[in-house]
C-alpha cells in the first residue's frame, strides 16, 4: 500500500513539474511571437513609407 502511495506521489510530483516545463515554455514562446509581430509592424510600415515615397517619385517623374 505505502509502494502504491509514494508511486502516485511521485507520478504527481511529474505531472507538476511537466506542467511547469510546459507553461514556462509556452510564455517563452509568447513572448517570442509577440516581439516577431512588432517586428513585422514595424516592416508593414516602413514598406508602406517606401512604397508612398516610390508613388510620389512615380508620378514626378510622369508629370501626373
Amino acid at each position: 500500500m505505502e509502494r502504491m502511495q509514494r508511486l502516485a506521489r511521485e507520478s504527481t510530483r511529474r505531472i507538476f513539474e511537466e506542467n511547469k516545463k510546459l507553461k514556462t515554455d509556452l510564455d517563452r514562446k509568447r513572448r517570442e511571437l509577440e516581439s516577431q509581430g512588432r517586428k513585422l509592424d514595424k516592416l508593414e510600415a516602413l514598406t508602406e513609407m517606401e512604397k508612398q515615397k516610390l508613388e510620389e517619385e512615380k508620378r514626378k517623374v510622369c508629370g501626373d
